[in-house]
């Protein structure tokens, strides 16, 4: 089952399975056909990858001294 955090109505999905997205941009989100994706849509910033790299990705968010970016995911 897909989640979305905030503003649900700013998503629509078909054949999705799994996943997290996070519309917090004004702008609406479309979802086809995929599985266990992590979408954050922010006003400066849109990160798309699968749930699984997501650890991976904040890790070397922080590495590289991205601490907004880190405490945001």
């Amino acid at each position: 089952m897909l989640r979305v955090l905030t503003h649900a109505t700013m998503v629509l999905t078909e054949q999705v399975d799994g996943g997290i997205v996070v519309p917090g941009s004004g702008r609406p989100v479309a979802c086809l056909g995929v599985d266990d994706l992590v979408i954050v849509d922010m006003p400066d910033t849109l990160l798309v990858t699968t749930r699984a790299e997501v650890k991976r990705l904040v890790k070397k968010a922080k590495d590289a001294g991205w601490r907004r970016f880190a405490l945001s995911i």
